[in-house]
């Protein structure tokens, strides 16, 4: 992602729609042995407010909260029939509140459009409005990380819905009314959701259903080009992992006033209730300049990963995929592959920061060592790759190791810590060959030394060009590492 553009705008994300629901006021079949929560939303005409209604099966919990302090403000007329519930401080007490009761609120979508410094967290353009998810869903404190919860969301005629999360079987997205089960992840996690005029086109491609939602503003690009743009980028993902690793994606497109100089001037994955991105896109840029581009590839891999803590493995070793399937898709050959990681190396090295790698990386954002994390990160998967490869005689990568990530923790409705991971690869390996390599490479005072990574395969530089030796031992490993995957 853009770090200039994520100091100043913050972060963001989409998806939506459905058959004939049940009554506002009936609740859905649930287990009675789990506990469950019904929403039931509406959306007014012209977006200024959503009417919410919160079911309960099972205890409630104490209080109502959300996990955006500022949404305290916008919240109005809480509930339960006839009766308010107190507000203390920035939550409401449920202490009244039984199994089987239903909490009523409204929250002034108007109101927060119209506050000042608050377009991290909601903005309008032109006929669509964008929110972020906590700004509305309120929540029962205690949350169950397995909690079942289940939405009903009900728009006006001539308004779109896109939100990040998971249909119902046999619901259409497109209705007007639409239900959707979500998870606990929709609470913790950044999630945005969008409501107008969005231009929505929904299609299957790399073995996912894609949403691609574009906020009310004019721009070049063609629905046919965003459509193209969105496809090469979940093939840049489905590639690696042997199709595309969730279910739905939503892309939630921006445009945002430039010259046609860049396509893709921001973007952040986000997994609140579903995958997604946002995506602030040049207003001029043309369709054929929108493929094979650097951040929603950089983007979409995320979702391929388990959610980690630590930015140099997070954010390090997608951002040393994004320049291996950007070359694996063909947007470039072998030698610009090569060429293009590292040139990337060297923009690492360039912005030094005192302190050892994961020192830095624990104080990404204080700290601003974006380029030191991502590409440090990345010289760690680079080294973990090589070293694979040489170990096992080109029997096991990094390939390998990411879609076993992939199948063991990419589900979890939890945070993992890097170590946790590199243990758990070590032990599907069979030796701690992932572990011993990070460590190697994170507690070095700066930059990791990649060159002798690029020797091991036979790849050298004169005068800051890629040289490829093809004679070299490691040769066809080296063509591996940017060739397409063997079915």
């Amino acid at each position: 992602m853009s770090r200039l553009l994520l100091a100043t705008l913050g972060l963001t994300l989409l998806g939506c729609s459905s058959r004939p629901s049940p009554p506002p006021h009936a609740l859905p079949e649930a287990s009675a042995a789990q506990q469950a929560w019904h929403y039931t939303a509406t959306v007014a005409a012209d977006r200024s407010k959503i009417e919410v209604r919160l079911c309960f099966e099972g205890p409630p919990g104490d209080r109502l909260v959300s996990s955006n302090r500022r949404a305290a403000d916008y919240i109005e007329h809480v509930k339960v029939g006839d009766r308010r519930i107190a507000k203390t401080g920035r939550s409401f007490s449920l202490a009244d509140v039984g199994a089987g009761d239903c909490v009523d609120y409204v929250v002034d979508v108007l109101g927060m459009t119209r506050a000042e410094g608050f377009s991290r967290h909601v903005r309008t353009e032109g006929d669509s409005v964008l929110l972020r998810q906590s700004m509305w869903l309120w929540y029962a404190r205690g949350l169950p990380e397995e909690v079942e919860v289940s939405m009903t969301l009900n728009l006006p005629e001539g308004v779109e819905a896109s939100v990040p999360w998971k249909a119902m079987p046999g619901e259409d997205r497109s209705a007007r009314t639409c239900r959707y089960q979500l998870d606990s992840t929709v609470f913790r996690w950044i999630g945005y959701n969008a409501f107008g005029d969005l231009g929505l086109q929904r299609f299957e491609t790399g073995g996912t259903e894609v949403e691609v939602a574009t906020l009310d503003l004019p721009m070049r690009a063609t629905k046919p080009g965003l459509k193209a743009w969105a496809s090469d980028a979940v093939a840049a993902s489905a590639e690696l992992f042997g199709g595309f690793p969730r279910e739905h994606l939503q892309m939630l497109v921006l445009p945002v006033e430039g010259s046609g100089s860049g396509s893709v001037y921001f973007g952040m994955a986000g997994r609140g209730g579903g995958s997604g991105v946002y995506i602030l896109m040049d207003d001029h840029v043309d369709d054929q300049d929108l493929l094979g581009g650097w951040t929603t590839t950089h983007e979409l891999l995320h979702h391929g990963m388990p959610f980690i803590n630590d930015a140099w493995m997070a954010e390090g070793w997608v951002s040393y995929y994004t320049e291996l399937q950007r070359t694996r898709l063909g947007h470039r050959d072998e030698r610009d592959g090569w060429q293009k990681l590292y040139e990337a190396f060297g923009r690492g090295r360039r912005t030094e920061r005192s302190g050892t790698l994961q020192e830095v990386s624990d104080h990404m954002h204080d700290n601003f060592g974006y380029q030191r994390v991502y590409w440090g990160g990345a010289a760690i998967a680079f080294a973990v790759d090589v070293a694979l490869r040489k170990d096992s005689g080109g029997e096991k990568s990094l390939d390998d190791a990411m879609r076993f990530l992939r199948s063991c923790c990419g589900e979890a409705r939890h945070k993992w810590d890097a170590k946790d991971l590199l243990a758990k690869l070590d032990v599907w390996y069979g030796k701690p060959l992932f572990t011993d390599v990070a460590d190697s490479i994170l507690t070095q005072e700066g930059f990791p030394e990649v060159e002798s990574t690029f020797d091991a395969l036979g790849v050298d530089t004169v005068s800051g060009r890629v040289l490829m030796n093809d004679d070299h031992p490691m040769a066809e490993q080296r063509r591996a590492i940017m060739a397409p995957r063997k079915k």
